[in-house]
């Protein structure tokens, strides 16, 4: 088939909350520029809306239909594993399939997810397949000029993001620099590239943004005694998880968005799992809130790991090798030098989502200590010698605090910190950690402070706020004007360097 010229298609993915609350808004006023649009939409409420929207769509496909029956959407055609492989550049589709949290994992079996297999690894490389057969067409025949996704999440997101690299097509996504609430634009899935990579590389700050970095560090510096940010997932009020289950049982009732290959998920769960789930809230909340933790100030000498957030992209995608949290935190204690303990706390926004029983596996654990989630950071950073774990935004608090940092995975943004060091693989785990443990950290020499300086100034010379995320999470009123524009900005420099 031959290409449409592409100089100005946009591809938007249109995903659930995000579409409604910005990207159609976005999709609209890069229309008035003139720019045709295409779009995968996800959820089919969603869907509904932004085909009953003015603006045409040159190019619209819903995902959740493909996701109900992938084998009717491929019709017959005939994809293999390897040719996907090769054409995405990748050795096997196995590990990006850990983002498929409704396959891999069951929200049927447990609240929140069971970690049992949902979906038979046959209808899974059938839905792969399909997927694929939907990337090849998206750039035969839309053929766009660059691709807006709000994030890097999902599989389709991730094949789509590695076919147009191999294509050359310019694909943008939303990332958290971990800076005074700033975000910033990345090209992959894994945040090592980006305008924020390239002005880190080439020391090109923005006016002033050295001087806000010196501030930035000043202030952090004397408010460290604090628990861990909570993040989308924050506690909510017994009003609001009951408003919740009514809109629970009244979406199963409908059945609109409800997957039958799937089964029950958190778009349309039927009339009983809201139920299970509102009881599960408190009784998660209840039990794990009177485990009997370990004192931290009575442990001796510490390494100290963060629990993340679970389903979630940063664990998932980005550290899928490391994203059985209980096995990895086992395979760290057995290789702990002398007298070192592994402490772990659980994230403050798991503690009606975590099951008793999870947290249990952890508690009874040889060499690991679980303290209480709410035990203060600045105490943790006092009482540890060095953190270890996936990227998260605790490494760069640690780095404010100048406290050595174990990252097993080389993605995301923090490993540019100075107190990050990578070790991906476990066996030479021991070795690290003894060497890290012989050098001095100071955070106050020249070299740490210029390159922690430098970072905090390349996210204040490109990140953005605009309340984006209260928007896109907690529908709050958005900026509309402002948030096209910072797009449209990202647009614009993408196309230029890319000289399209």
């Amino acid at each position: 088939m031959t290409k449409i010229d592409r100089k100005k298609r946009i591809f938007i993915i249109q995903q659930r909350g995000w579409a409604i609350n910005i990207g159609k808004s976005l999709a609209g006023n890069f229309k008035n520029l003139g720019y045709q649009i295409g779009t995968v939409t996800f959820k089919k409420t969603t869907h509904k809306l932004i085909t009953e929207s003015s603006n045409k769509y040159e190019f619209i496909i819903n995902h959740d239909t493909i996701l109900e029956n992938p084998q009717k959407y491929l019709n017959n055609t005939d994809i293999t594993l390897a040719e996907i492989c090769n054409e995405l550049g990748i050795e096997s589709i196995w590990p990006l399939v850990q983002s498929l949290r409704n396959h891999v994992k069951s929200y049927k079996q447990k609240y929140y997810y069971g970690f049992s297999q949902n979906v038979k690894d046959e209808d899974i490389i059938i839905y792969i397949k399909a997927i694929h057969k939907l990337v090849r067409k998206i750039i035969d025949e839309f053929n766009p000029s660059i691709v807006i996704s709000p994030n890097f999440v999902g599989y389709f997101h991730i094949s789509l993001n590695l076919y147009c690299q191999k294509q050359h097509i310019p694909m943008i996504g939303i990332t958290d620099t971990k800076v005074d609430g700033l975000l910033t634009f990345t090209n992959n899935y894994l945040e090592t590239t980006g305008e924020f990579v390239n002005i880190l590389n080439n020391l090109r700050f923005k006016e002033g943004s050295l001087d806000k970095a010196e501030k930035f560090i000043k202030k952090e510096r004397e408010k460290l005694n604090r628990t861990f940010a909570y993040g989308f997932a924050r506690p909510k009020s017994l009003i609001s998880n009951f408003k919740e289950l009514i809109r629970g049982v009244m979406v199963g009732l409908i059945k609109r968005n409800y997957n039958p290959t799937l089964g029950p998920t958190t778009d349309n769960a039927g009339v009983f799992y809201p139920f299970r789930d509102f009881y599960f809230k408190y009784y998660n909340s209840y039990k794990n809130k009177r485990i009997q933790y370990y004192d931290i100030e009575k442990i001796d000498k510490i390494i100290f790991c963060p629990l993340k957030f679970q389903p979630e992209a940063s664990i998932d995608v980005i550290a899928w090798a490391f994203n059985n949290q209980i096995e990895t935190i086992r395979q760290i204690a057995m290789r702990l030098p002398d007298d070192y303990t592994l402490v772990v706390k659980d994230h403050p926004s798991m503690l009606s989502f975590r099951s008793p029983s999870y947290l249990k596996k952890i508690y009874n654990t040889a060499n690991v200590k679980l303290i209480s989630p709410n035990t203060k950071i600045d105490l943790i950073f006092e009482r540890s010698d060095i953190i270890i774990g996936t990227s998260c935004t605790m490494f760069f608090e640690a780095a404010i605090y100048g406290k050595k940092v174990i990252q097993l995975n080389d993605s995301g943004f923090t490993k540019y910190l100075p107190n990050v060091q990578i070790v991906q693989n476990l066996d030479i785990l021991t070795n690290k950690i003894n060497n890290l443990l012989e050098t001095k950290l100071d955070p106050k020499s020249q070299n740490y402070h210029s390159s922690l300086l430098n970072y905090i100034a390349a996210a204040y010379s490109i990140g953005f706020n605009e309340n984006y995320i209260g928007v896109w999470e907690r529908n709050e009123k958005p900026n509309e004007r402002k948030i096209f524009e910072i797009f449209k900005k990202e647009v614009d420099r993408v196309k230029k360097n890319t000289n399209d």
